[in-house]
């Protein structure tokens, strides 16, 4: 007779209940290099009916109770196990998006092969992944999972509540750097600030050139306490870990003292504005393609039409928009520019926080042209005194 016998193929049939998961999971279960198929087996097989989801429970109470057989059931280990793998199922079920064993660990504080032994262990089954990337998306094997994970009357000591996410977010936010020299708040804060406005990916030195930080810094940041909220790729390039966060960070009321305001951008804006140019007109040009953006609002400029109010050449356009300050443009495919964060254009206009790179608006555009005339023409002094 073939193993396991066609009685129990049978009686495992009719415990699945029509359910497609249970035989998945019931196959994973058995197939383990962690325990004999026997031993498994048997353990299935005494599950105990009780209500309408009796079998595929029992056999989700029977995967999470279960641990690596060097820990015997009963043992100190074994129930700091459980509740490692607890923690696991909690942030991959309250994180806001699909999520990687590298952030469960940030989420967690825990290193990352030791999360990678929990979803390789024994209850690997519950878990569908890439076992050869750390950083691919971790979801549960199936939303029966995580029905009864969050039903208390079905999983008992294995319930988990639902986490809203800014809770975790502020949880992260608020652990301690080891030392003040590690990073302060206020770095932490301008960083998040920063990466909340550009939809890009960043490397460290740019990160660290425009926050005027050391790299050091930057690396303590992104890789110490709140690293859940960051992702490194193989490449190095740095960018947020959901984009759930931006909304968080810009909710005072939500993220308390944490928030981060309008002028954390001061300072980055400043260091890209101020980056200099083998060009010795670079910082009046770029000044005065600003000046043409700020005063054509939302709407996305061409390079002919800032070459043409400019009376300059497009290619001198395309070289200040992907100079020193590129940062600060967004270039589509049909030419068109505009700002990369919103948040420009009222720091330009507002003299206290931009300085130098103060662009004064009125309500009649001509008198900002009339500045660019001026400077164009540098013998009519007094043209633009006479516009205003």
């Amino acid at each position: 007779m073939n193993w396991p016998g066609d009685i129990v193929i049978i009686q495992l049939r009719d415990d699945s209940d029509s359910q497609f998961i249970f035989p998945v999971l019931a196959i994973a279960f058995i197939d383990t290099p962690f325990y004999s198929p026997d031993q498994q087996l048997q353990t299935l097989l005494e599950a105990p009916p009780a209500h309408a989801f009796s079998k595929l429970d029992a056999l989700y109470e029977r995967i999470l109770s279960r641990g690596p057989p060097e820990l015997p059931e009963g043992s100190d280990g074994l129930a700091d196990y459980q509740r490692l793998v607890k923690g696991v199922l909690t942030a991959i079920i309250n994180w806001p998006e699909p999520t990687s064993i590298t952030t469960i660990a940030g989420v967690l504080q825990r290193k990352i092969d030791v999360v990678q032994s929990v979803i390789l262990g024994p209850m690997r089954s519950l878990f569908k992944f890439d076992p050869n990337n750390p950083d691919s998306f971790i979801m549960l094997c199936h939303k029966s999972l995580r029905d009864y994970l969050l039903d208390i009357e079905r999983s008992h000591r294995f319930f988990i509540p639902t986490v809203d996410a800014g809770t975790l977010f502020m949880h992260i936010l608020s652990r301690s750097p080891p030392s003040d020299r590690f990073y302060s708040q206020d770095q932490l804060r301008s960083l998040l600030a920063v990466m909340a406005n550009w939809q890009r990916k960043w490397v460290l030195a740019d990160l660290a050139e425009i926050l005027d930080l050391d790299q050091q810094v930057v690396q303590n940041v992104v890789h110490g306490p709140a690293k859940a909220l960051f992702h490194t790729d193989t490449h190095g390039n740095i960018d947020l870990s959901t984009t759930s966060l931006e909304p968080f960070l810009w909710d005072g009321d939500r993220s308390g003292g944490l928030s981060i305001r309008d002028e954390d951008l001061d300072t980055p804006f400043t260091q890209i504005l101020s980056r200099p140019s083998t060009n010795p007109y670079y910082s009046d040009d770029l000044l005065d393609v600003l000046t043409v953006l700020v005063v054509r609002g939302e709407k996305m400029t061409k390079y002919g039409i800032a070459a043409s109010l400019l009376g300059i050449e497009p290619q001198l356009v395309d070289h200040i928009v992907h100079g020193p300050a590129k940062l600060l443009f967004d270039v589509d495919s049909n030419g068109n520019i505009s700002f990369s964060t919103p948040l420009l254009k009222p720091f330009l206009q507002d003299a206290r926080r931009s300085g130098k790179f103060f662009i004064q608006s009125s309500c009649y555009p001509d008198t900002i042209f009339m500045r660019i005339f001026c400077h164009r023409h540098p013998t009519h002094h007094d043209c633009t005194s006479e516009k205003r």
